[in-house]
């Protein structure tokens, strides 16, 4: 069951295991909204990363652009900016997401062409990071 609440959406969903349901609240952006547009490169993996804002300046969309088009990693990094955005969306603050994201390491990774953020353990590191340090308002609380 789905339904309008305000700028929320109620979902109900059945637990499998209990049967019992559980409410749960996606923060809508509104239609028209401001964004950020970060350009990165890390070890000759160049892309954009476009977080649209709600009203208040909270990151709510992450969109990533790869300039390696088809390929598997483009398909990840989608993959990944979908999750996130879901998550933000959901009310996950932006600290416990990044929290589990960034320490991983994985291929590419390297040295960027950002002076803040020198070296990242991966694209998900490097974005996770950068987020952080962009959006510091958006602390541990969920928003």
């Amino acid at each position: 069951m789905v339904k309008m609440i305000s700028k929320l959406i109620l979902v109900k969903n059945q637990n499998a295991f209990s049967g019992k349901g559980h409410a749960l609240y996606r923060e809508e952006l509104p239609m028209e909204r401001e964004s950020v547009t970060h350009k990165f490169s890390i070890e000759g993996y160049e892309g954009y990363l476009t977080v649209s804002l709600y009203e208040d300046r909270r990151p709510g969309e992450i969109f990533i652009f790869m300039n390696k088009i088809g390929s598997p990693m483009w398909g990840m990094m989608n993959t990944f900016a979908i999750l996130a955005s879901l998550a933000l969306q959901y009310g996950i603050p932006l600290q416990i997401i990044s929290s589990r994201l960034k320490g991983l390491e994985f291929s590419p990774n390297g040295f960027t062409s950002n002076p803040d953020i020198p070296k990242a353990t991966s694209l998900v590191g490097y974005i996770m990071t950068w987020l952080e340090l962009k959006f510091p308002e958006c602390g541990t609380k969920a928003s």
